[in-house]
């Protein structure tokens, strides 16, 4: 009896110390400095970690819709697909025009799982095509009522066409390589009404205009940069819809990634990676304010290459990506991705 009161009283301490233990992850994640130092933090590390390793020679980023800036070669096929998993922990709060923790008993968690099929219709022409699955995962309140939304399936379908307009081996400058893309992506309004209703899918039609860059400095070192902007329409109407007749802001997206490889078949990527929009999002019932969305982050990848570093296109990776400043409906304090790709 005596060991059963003394574990009830250790239990009860348990769960009255848990309120205190939340209230002050909450405190430290609103404090101002503290998404900086964590940020800061992971940058020096990543950053010390891929400065000290063998550096032997490079990998190559690709874009999610539209492809990687080195093309395919005619003829050849490409399976591209990287799951990545969120769990949001804060959201904009539209009456304080900020950003704050996720009430009580509110939870929003994502995972997307894009398959990207390439071809090489030339050896400087490729094109695309994108399905996206997902599954999400929500709990929040909306005008008093709880609102519970868990669902999977299709969101909506990309194609893609892209030219590789710049392809040099000769040096000049500081590169030693260089090659350079530019594509147009479509996406397809192909989501259900129902899959729209339940968060996946956005119930427009879009546009991408992609530059990809990539550029090898030495044998031991290269970098990419990709600018995307997307012209997106106005949702369609859909009942029950919280976005029905929704007008999209364009958005820009850029990624600015330093790649080099760790040892032999092993390599690692980071640097900046987001999107911002070009303007307001607003509802056709709201008072007509919104608010210009964005989101920050700095990237982490590790790759492994079964075939070896020259195999660029045939590789497994893994990923973190961690928002350093963030305007959106939902944000994680970090996000995963896995995943991989294959050529033949």
């Amino acid at each position: 009896m005596l060991q059963m009161s003394r574990g009830n009283t250790v239990a009860s301490r348990e769960l009255a110390a848990r309120p205190k233990t939340e209230a002050l992850q909450r405190r430290m994640r609103s404090w101002p400095a503290f998404r900086s130092i964590r940020v800061a933090l992971s940058v020096i590390i990543a950053t010390a970690v891929t400065l000290t390793l063998g550096m032997i020679a490079r990998p190559v980023v690709a874009e999610p819709v539209v492809g990687c800036p080195l093309g395919l070669e005619k003829g050849k096929f490409w399976l591209r697909s990287i799951a990545k998993y969120v769990d949001h922990t804060e959201r904009y709060n539209p009456q304080t025009g900020a950003m704050e923790d996720l009430p009580a008993g509110w939870h929003s968690r994502k995972t997307q799982l894009p398959i990207r099929l390439g071809y090489g219709l030339t050896e400087r022409i490729d094109v695309g095509l994108v399905l996206p699955f997902a599954w999400r995962d929500l709990r929040m309140q909306k005008q008093g009522n709880w609102v519970e939304k868990d669902s999977s399936g299709f969101e909506d379908i990309w194609v893609s066409a892209k030219y590789k307009f710049l392809e040099s081996y000769e040096p000049k400058g500081s590169f030693e390589e260089r090659h350079a893309c530019v594509a147009l992506a479509h996406r397809f309004d192909t989501a259900s009404d129902g899959k729209c209703v339940n968060g996946l899918g956005t119930g427009a039609d879009a546009w991408r205009l992609a530059l990809l860059f990539h550029a090898d400095f030495s044998e031991k070192s290269a970098g990419c940069a990709h600018l995307t902007y997307d012209m997106i329409g106005n949702a369609r109407t859909i009942d029950g819809f919280g976005k029905s007749g929704y007008h999209y802001a364009d958005r820009m997206g850029y990624k600015f990634f330093v790649e080099r490889e760790l040892a032999d078949k092993w390599a690692a990527i980071f640097g900046p990676t987001g999107w911002f929009e070009t303007s307001q999002t607003t509802q056709p019932n709201d008072d007509g304010v919104g608010y210009r969305a964005h989101s920050h982050n700095f990237a982490l990848k590790v790759e492994y290459h079964p075939n070896g570093a020259e195999s660029e296109h045939q590789k497994l990776m893994v990923g973190l990506s961690m928002p350093y400043s963030a305007k959106s409906q939902f944000t994680p304090d970090i996000g995963y991705s896995f995943g991989g790709m294959w050529t033949w």
